[in-house]
């Protein structure tokens, strides 16, 4: 697969910006990790990474693990690839 430039990776990020911001204003933002993710444990490890990413390991628990690794809010998966793409 070819790797994205330093170019192509801004311009995604912005675009994922403005998806986030959009959905952010939806009454439902839930996104179903399970269809894309099957596996639990890499969904389980997506979310925690995130929760590690932002700051607030504490808001990840392992005692809300199939709540927190079937669903997550839209607008924050965005925020948080376009972040990782600009990291990069």
């Amino acid at each position: 697969m070819a790797q994205l430039s330093k170019t192509e990776k801004k311009i995604i990020a912005a675009l994922l910006r403005l998806a986030s911001d959009d959905f952010a204003n939806h009454g439902c933002n839930d996104f179903d990790l399970t269809k894309i993710i099957p596996n639990s444990k890499e969904r389980r490890e997506l979310i925690q990474r995130y929760y590690l990413y932002n700051g607030d390991p504490s808001e990840f628990r392992l005692d809300d693990e199939e709540e927190l690794s079937d669903y997550f809010d839209i607008s924050v998966l965005i925020n948080y690839l376009a972040n990782k793409l600009e990291e990069k």
